[in-house]
C-alpha cells in the first residue's frame, strides 16, 4: 500500500488537505535549500542537499497515473473484448446463411470452435479484472454457443456502461 493509500485509509476525507500542506511543507524545504545556496555557496550545498531530499520525500505520490493507466487497459480491454464478440456473431451469422453443402458444414463448426475459444480466451484475459470476469460469468446460457456469446457479449455491453459511469462519476471500480 503506497503512503497516500495509507493516507487515504486513514485520514479520509482529510487526505487531499494533508497532502496540500506536504506540497507546502516540501515547497518551503526547497526555498531554504536555495536561500543556502544564495548565501552560503559551496557549504551552502551541502547541507541544502538534504533538505532537499525531505522536501522530496515530503510530495506525495502521484497514483492517479497508475490508477487511469489500468483504468485504460480495462476500458481498451472491454472495448477489445466487445468487438471480438461481434465479429464472430457476424461470423456465425454469415456461416448460417451459406447454401446447405459440407461447406456449410465446415463454416459453421469452424464458427463455433472459435466462438468457444473466444469465450475461454475472454476469461481468461479478464482474470486481472475479478469485478468484471464475475459479471461475466454470472449466468450461463442454457441454449447452444450463439446464445452463449449473445449473453456474454449483453453483459459486456453492461459492464461497459459501468466502467463508463463510474469514470463520468468519478467512482472507483
Amino acid at each position: 500500500m503506497t503512503r497516500t493509500a495509507k493516507m487515504d485509509a486513514t485520514y479520509g476525507p482529510h487526505a487531499k488537505f494533508l497532502a496540500g500542506i506536504r506540497r507546502v511543507e516540501a515547497a518551503w524545504l526547497a526555498a531554504l535549500s536555495v536561500v543556502l545556496v544564495a548565501e552560503y555557496g559551496i557549504m551552502g550545498s551541502l547541507f541544502s542537499a538534504p533538505l532537499i531530499y525531505a522536501a522530496l520525500a515530503l510530495l506525495p505520490r502521484q497514483r492517479d497515473r497508475v490508477a487511469s493507466t489500468r483504468a485504460e487497459q480495462r476500458r481498451e480491454l472491454l472495448n477489445r473484448l466487445l468487438e471480438e464478440a461481434l465479429g464472430l456473431r457476424g461470423a456465425y451469422m454469415s456461416a448460417r446463411g451459406l447454401p446447405l453443402a459440407p461447406r456449410r458444414s465446415q463454416a459453421l463448426q469452424e464458427a463455433r470452435r472459435e466462438i468457444i475459444l473466444w469465450i475461454e480466451s475472454s476469461k481468461t484475459r479478464l482474470k486481472r479484472y475479478p469485478e468484471f470476469a464475475g459479471i461475466l460469468e454470472a449466468r450461463g446460457s442454457p441454449g447452444g454457443v450463439l446464445d452463449d456469446l449473445d449473453g456474454r457479449t449483453a453483459r459486456l455491453a453492461e459492464i461497459r456502461r459501468l466502467d463508463e459511469m463510474s469514470r463520468r462519476l468519478g467512482l472507483p471500480i
